[in-house]
């Protein structure tokens, strides 16, 4: 009798761990119109939305108790979940087409599921194939902000996560959701977009404007159309940190350059409050160098709706990132700084 029982209870469990699979009966079509996407994806792929931007992140509203998302990836990339606006785990999906459980075992009710794409355009592009759930999507209102962020290393979150200074740049180590854009972002609750590459410099080469006009930063055939999508009521740009690890730019073609690069935004964003940022990894004369560069171009671009944004030089303790960078402490002060601005200038 024992053993009959013993096999029961095998069979059962075998039931209950089929049934719990076989509840995720919701199947959504990877771009179901209850799905909110924030960040640049590109959508000519029948298959589902790619995306390669740092930060780019994909909402799910439900009534239910677990999710999954089918995704195709190539092994590289980590996403952040968040659940209910809180974070509960960071997923690595392995190389080709997988299905990951996002959450399970939630209190029945309406959840909102977020996955965010914490590594960088150079790691390759992702492709979300599809989402399920074990109830019903509900549509819920998009957030009534958005802000756009372009820089460099520091606006994608490079080495954010490494115990050290010493560390080296990784995938693992590295993470966008903690970068100090999409920290503000999510704590004014609005959606966040970023146009943002490591090394990346404003003039004369190696220039993230480059990039600007694309959807998928390496297919030049994934224009952006600005028209189509909704406006940001606000961008920063973070730009200088590389222009000035070095020679020191010449001033006339660089003030040139970012002048010609506001105009650019103002043309697609005309109502957006944009901020020119400097910092945190620059010091000294450079620095100052630096800023006297972005303040005149502010002042000649004739722009009246810009405002300069000076992030305080990273403290060491508050830690450092990988190869000197901004840790996530310094990032959560940095967006601290940002917020103060969006609420003085928007009444946020």
């Amino acid at each position: 009798m024992t053993k009959v029982f013993a096999a029961l209870v095998l069979f059962s469990s075998v039931m209950v761990a089929a049934a719990a699979e076989e509840a995720l009966a919701v199947k959504s079509a990877p771009t179901d119109a209850k799905i909110h996407f924030a960040g640049r994806f590109d959508t000519r792929d029948a298959k589902g939305p790619r995306m390669a931007w740092p930060g780019c992140s994909a909402t799910l509203h439900f009534n239910g108790t677990a999710a999954r998302v089918s995704i195709k990836d190539n092994g590289k990339n980590r996403y952040e979940i968040f659940v209910d606006g809180k974070r509960v785990q960071t997923i690595k999906p392995d190389a080709g087409e997988t299905t990951v459980t996002l959450a399970e075992n939630l209190p029945k009710g309406e959840h909102a599921i977020q996955l965010v794409r914490c590594n960088e355009s150079f790691n390759g592009v992702s492709q979300i194939l599809g989402w399920e759930t074990d109830g019903p999507l509900v549509q819920a209102p998009a957030p009534k902000r958005s802000i756009e962020l372009i820089g460099d290393s520091i606006t994608c979150g490079y080495g954010n996560e490494a115990p050290a200074k010493e560390d080296r740049f990784s995938n693992d180590n590295s993470n966008a959701s903690l970068a100090y854009g999409f920290v503000a972002a999510h704590e004014l609750g609005a959606d966040y977009s970023a146009v943002a590459w490591s090394g990346k410099k404003l003039w004369p080469n190696n220039s993230i404007v480059d990039l600007y006009p694309f959807a998928l930063p390496d297919e030049k055939n994934s224009t952006w159309n600005f028209a189509a999508h909704r406006a940001p009521d606000a961008v920063l740009v973070n730009l200088g940190t590389n222009d000035f690890n070095g020679a020191t730019p010449e001033e006339e073609g660089w003030v040139k350059a970012y002048i010609e690069f506001i105009a650019q935004i103002r043309t697609n964003y005309p109502k957006a409050r944009i901020y020119l940022a400097i910092g945190p990894m620059m010091h000294g004369e450079k620095l100052n160098i630096c800023r006297g560069y972005i303040q005149r171009a502010i002042t000649e671009s004739g722009d009246k709706n810009i405002a300069f944004i000076a992030f305080p030089v990273q403290d060491g303790k508050l830690g450092y990132g990988a190869d000197w960078h901004p840790s996530a402490k310094t990032h959560a002060k940095m967006a601290d700084v940002f917020v103060a601005a969006l609420k003085k200038d928007l009444g946020w």
